[in-house]
């Protein structure tokens, strides 16, 4: 348990997942545009956060999920291109501990025991 609460890792699965799991909801099938800019996002806007310091790329993560200029699966799928990026550079597996995760919550209570 101490390796999959509270820390980085666990984050940016959560933000996986959930991220995912829009994906699903609004059944998105990535095209090829959709690939192309996924392809902008992994080099060009990727080098614009600052430096590279963790509170310039989570604004710009949040910039991606919140932008507009795209519908809700395009930003879902473009905010989880970037995560991944992130997750890569931070020498993160974030497939292993997405799993890792998904056991883990899976020995919960239903709502874990919240009133949402």
């Amino acid at each position: 348990k101490a390796y999959v609460k509270n820390n980085v890792e666990d984050e940016f699965s959560d933000i996986a997942i959930r991220l995912l799991d829009m994906m699903g909801i609004f059944k998105v099938e990535i095209t090829e545009e959709m690939e192309k800019l996924a392809d902008n996002i992994r080099t060009n806007v990727w080098n614009t956060a600052d430096g590279g310091e963790f509170v310039d790329r989570a604004y710009v993560l949040t910039k991606i999920l919140t932008y507009g200029k795209y519908g809700v699966p395009e930003m879902t799928y473009y905010g989880l291109v970037y995560l991944e990026k992130w997750a890569e550079s931070l020498d993160i597996d974030l497939e292993w501990h997405i799993d890792v995760k998904d056991k883990y919550n899976a020995t919960r209570g239903y709502r874990h025991g919240k009133n949402y």
